[in-house]
C-alpha cells in the first residue's frame, strides 16, 4: 500500500491518501509537494487512525539529502 502525504515547504502536512494499487501517482497542487510512504495493508480503522495520526502528530523534514516524517 501507498500512502500519499502532502504538505508544504514549511512541513504542514496538508493532505493523505491511500492507494492499494502501484499504478497510482500524485500530481502536487503548486507550491506542494509529495512524500509516498510504503506500508503494509491497512483497512477500516485502522488506516483511518494512520492517516489522522499523520496529520496530528507528523510533519515532514525535508533535507538535501531526504525526506523523512518526523514527530512535532
Amino acid at each position: 500500500m501507498k500512502i500519499f502525504v502532502m504538505h508544504d515547504d514549511s512541513g504542514k502536512i496538508r493532505g493523505t491518501f491511500a492507494a492499494t494499487r502501484n499504478n497510482v501517482e500524485a500530481k502536487p497542487a503548486k507550491g506542494m509537494r509529495v512524500l509516498v510512504i510504503e506500508k503494509d495493508n491497512l483497512e477500516g480503522a485502522e488506516l483511518t487512525r494512520y492517516l489522522y495520526d499523520l496529520h496530528t502528530g507528523y510533519r515532514v523534514e525535508t533535507k538535501s539529502e531526504s525526506t523523512n516524517l518526523i514527530k512535532k
